[in-house]
């Protein structure tokens, strides 16, 4: 490689050189265009002809531009590797500030046209930017890139290549005043990521450290990762208690309107999952004029974007729309949602994970053509991403689906598939509305009594050990079906916590009695737990006088 890039003319032995020390993705002609006169330095030559004897030599190949995309420059990493070597330290350094530079500014030109569509520069400059960044040992700006680039895309290709990046960045930080400030982005990656203990762990350490230090914009943002972390595994009630801390650790932070809209529309998913809806939808009615008001720049520092604030918020009426089955309302809250991302160029999983929300209201206004070509599309979109927090529902969804069309085998064969997902990611809400579905399909004919029993106490056990909001939804199912089965209802329900277990893990993929274990954290005996339940169920439906009562069935 040495010898023959020493027969090229120098101006191509520079540009050479260049397309050597470019990152692999950054070898794309429209970079190499850009960054080219700012390298070469005064006068530089046509590039077009520069390169001709660099292809001409084989040292380069060509990909041309085809549907859209950019020429591309193809390189042996073992030619690469010499021409880096031969170039020098020097040359590696100066490459590297023209690259950041220019990323950097696609990047802020991204956050300035967000709103029409330069979302998806923002994530293509933040990743490009960074291994150039880190060469320099510039810890904060890659940080700050990063971190926009998660909050955009949480895919998980993504965290898999940002995750790494911050464990440099945090190396390269410690001891230094900006150590927590990257401590807590990764923590917030470890809870994305699937490592919920270690995660929940760091995240209590680092708002302890926050607080001690008087830190308190560090200390809010800490706060909303570990609501976050205690609401989607089910533990509402404190995380409603640290919202009250997180307010007013914004509020000592100096964080304008938007930041504290966004600690509102946190509180409001929590009441949300403890089940107070009509609560929630009218809060959120309340407050879209305030939002519509509140200027894009509000002059202050904020640790909300705007986008976001707004989308969550709708997102927190439409959920509380749809428990209160106002279907249209929460149709026409997710467009609006929709619209709002379409405009600022969210990812293609990121707006599936939007337009699923919708398959329910479909479904009960009997649109179901509608809700098949749409939950098709979005199981293609979540498999292909391997999402699997996602894909659960949505395989749950269309069991949904079959039921309603009477093909109760279909519904049971996607409910089981359902469960893998939902505990793989041990998520305790989805695993229980997937237990309370599978019993919905089980006992109208897609399986036995027993194992319908099974899953509806199954469903019923991890909402009470979560508080849910559909405990009682839960519990009126299963004493309707008790009265259903009649006198031998009794014969047909678990003995004990070790029985319930066993039969609810005859599905591979489910680990019910560790999740349980696990939420319970030592607070009840789980044998006296099912026994109350059991007892609790067959008096309501034998009632005072031993004859069955009627109940409405959810």
């Amino acid at each position: 490689t040495t010898a023959v890039a020493a027969l090229l003319p120098a101006a191509s032995r520079t540009l050479f050189h260049l397309l050597c020390t470019l990152e692999e993705s950054d070898r794309d002609d429209w970079v190499v265009t850009a960054v080219w006169p700012p390298v070469y330095g005064d006068a530089p030559p046509d590039l077009e002809a520069t390169l001709r004897p660099v292809i001409a030599a084989g040292l380069v190949a060509v990909e041309p531009a085809g549907d859209g995309q950019p020429a591309r420059y193809h390189l042996h990493p073992g030619v690469a590797d010499a021409s880096r070597s031969e170039a020098g330290a020097e040359w590696r350094e100066r490459v590297d500030g023209v690259l950041a530079g220019f990323w950097v500014a696609e990047y802020q030109r991204g956050l300035a046209t967000e709103g029409q569509g330069g979302g998806a520069l923002v994530h293509r400059a933040g990743l490009a930017a960074a291994p150039y960044l880190l060469r320099q040992q510039a810890w904060e700006t890659a940080s700050t890139l990063l971190e926009q680039v998660v909050q955009r895309d949480e895919h998980p290709a993504t965290l898999a290549t940002v995750l790494p990046l911050f464990d440099r960045i945090m190396a390269g930080t410690a001891g230094t005043p900006g150590e927590l400030g990257v401590r807590g982005f990764r923590a917030r990656l470890l809870r994305l990521a699937g490592r919920l203990q270690e995660a929940e762990r760091e995240m209590q350490r680092i708002i302890a450290d926050a607080e001690a230090c008087q830190d308190w914009r560090l200390a809010s943002g800490m706060a909303g990762d570990l609501i976050t972390l205690w609401k989607d595994t089910g533990r509402a009630e404190p995380a409603l208690a640290l919202i009250e801390r997180k307010k007013d650790f914004t509020r000592r932070g100096d964080f304008g309107p938007w930041s504290q809209m966004s600690d509102e529309g946190t509180r409001l998913q929590l009441l949300n999952a403890l089940g107070r809806h009509q609560e929630v939808f009218d809060a959120v009615q309340t407050l879209r004029p305030e939002l519509a008001a509140l200027p894009e720049d509000s002059g202050q520092q904020e640790i909300a974007h705007p986008w976001n604030v707004r989308e969550v918020m709708l997102d927190t009426g439409r959920s509380a729309a749809l428990a209160l089955e106002d279907w249209q309302a929460a149709l026409a809250l997710n467009a609006e949602i929709g619209q709002f991302q379409a405009a600022r160029g969210a990812p293609a999983l990121e707006r599936a994970r939007t337009r699923f929300a919708d398959y329910g209201p479909l479904l009960r206004l009997g649109r179901l053509a509608e809700a098949r070509t749409l939950l098709e599309h979005c199981r293609l979109e979540f498999e292909a991403a391997n999402d699997y927090p996602a894909l659960g529902p949505c395989l749950s969804a269309l069991g949904d689906l079959e039921h309603q069309l009477g093909h109760l085998p279909e519904a049971r064969r996607f409910e089981e598939r359902a469960l893998r997902p939902n505990y793989r990611v041990a998520n305790p809400k989805a695993c229980a509305i997937s237990h309370f579905n599978l019993a919905h399909h089980l006992m109208r004919g897609a399986g036995t009594p027993a194992e319908a029993l099974a899953h509806r106490f199954a469903a019923v056990i991890v909402d009470a050990l979560i508080a849910s909001g559909s405990l009682q939804s839960g519990l009126a199912a299963l004493r309707q079906d008790l009265t259903n089965l009649g006198p031998e209802a009794p014969s047909l329900v678990p003995a004990s916590f070790a029985e319930l277990v066993a039969r609810v893990e005859a599905i591979e993929g489910v680990r019910f009695g560790e999740m349980a274990e696990r939420l319970n954290a030592g607070r009840f005996d789980l044998d006296e737990l099912v026994r109350m339940i059991i007892e609790a169920a067959l008096a309501a439906v034998n009632g005072p006088d031993g004859e069955p009562e009627t109940v409405t069935a959810p």
